[in-house]
């Protein structure tokens, strides 16, 4: 088997999950008597790990109780609407075949395999770390652990976001960022290796 890892980050990444993350925070925001918070800003912040997330949305004093509303409801609706992106399927089914994948990930470890599993595409992973287990992105920690956990040769990061990047360069690793539906300015801030549209562009760099 070959030994080149490529990690994966999933929320924004493999997975279009806003519709349901979107829904799980406007629950917990209206669960303690809070007004819906901008649609625009939670898509711009998911990725953060949740603590993050809920902090640039809300008064820091009602972010425990976010949290655990957010948590309870995101756990039954992960998969109500999260689809992968269009692709993802076949270029996950094609790179395993010649490398190994992981996952590192700022959500739950736990969340993360029900999603990806529930979509199909688990099997094609040998390794998912999520934040839950280490310090979040753009701390390196996940990735690191994400490549040992392989047991193989880390490559490239693989991600949507500005951590991401980070996260990969800190490990070592080359980086691709994905923009898809996303503003391209947050990706070349951190300047990525390879900024691509899609995952087209990664298949193509190293499989063809």
């Amino acid at each position: 088997m070959p030994d080149g890892v490529l990690v994966f980050d999933v929320d924004g990444t493999l997975v279009d999950s806003a519709p349901d993350i979107l829904a799980a925070v406007r629950y917990s925001f209206s669960a303690i008597g809070l007004p819906d918070p901008d649609p625009v800003a939670v898509r711009a912040a998911i990725g953060l790990p949740l603590a993050g997330l809920l902090s640039v949305l809300a008064p820091a004093d009602r972010a425990e109780e976010l949290s655990e509303h957010y948590r309870a409801y995101y756990a039954e609706h992960l998969l109500d609407r999260s689809q992968l992106y269009p692709g993802v399927a076949e270029a996950l089914a094609g790179l395993s075949r010649h490398y190994r994948l992981a996952v590192a990930t700022n959500k739950r470890a736990s969340n993360a395999y029900r999603l990806l599993s529930g979509l199909g595409v688990l099997p094609h992973f040998c390794a998912l770390v999520g934040a839950d287990q280490l310090p979040p992105k753009p701390a390196p920690h996940t990735v690191r652990r994400a490549v040992a956990a392989s047991r193989g040769r880390g490559l490239w990061m693989v991600g949507d976001s500005p951590q991401d990047i980070l996260a990969g360069r800190a490990a070592g690793l080359r980086t691709y960022g994905v923009v898809w539906d996303h503003p391209v300015e947050r990706l070349l801030s951190v300047r990525p290796d390879i900024l691509g549209r899609d995952l087209h562009h990664l298949v193509e760099l190293l499989l063809e």
